[in-house]
């Protein structure tokens, strides 16, 4: 991972999967890194190691699309639609929001 970022300080994980594979990828993060947990595809419990909270100052969330969207006009979806792509076309990883 350190060789395709470039070395960089992996600051976002994404995690649709859970168990064992979620603590491996949370190994490759950095520090203050986020990691958002919206799936469990794995059918297992998230377990994520207590170190990287304590000594790489982890936090993880939660995210419910449906609840997401139900929470947000169509207007504000679209914007921030448009705002991803931009960023994306740009090759830049943060949101604003």
């Amino acid at each position: 991972m350190k060789e395709l970022t470039g070395g960089a300080d992996i600051r976002l994980a994404l995690n649709c999967v859970s168990g064992p594979t979620t603590a491996a990828l949370v190994g490759l993060l950095g520090s203050g890194a986020h990691l958002v947990s919206y799936g469990a595809m794995s059918k297992q419990p998230l377990t994520l190691p207590t170190s990287a909270f304590i000594f790489k100052g982890l936090t993880a969330h939660g995210f419910m699309q449906n609840k997401w969207y139900k929470e947000r006009t169509r207007r504000d979806r679209e914007a921030l639609m448009r705002e991803l792509a931009a960023l994306m076309v740009k090759g830049q990883a943060s949101v604003s929001r």
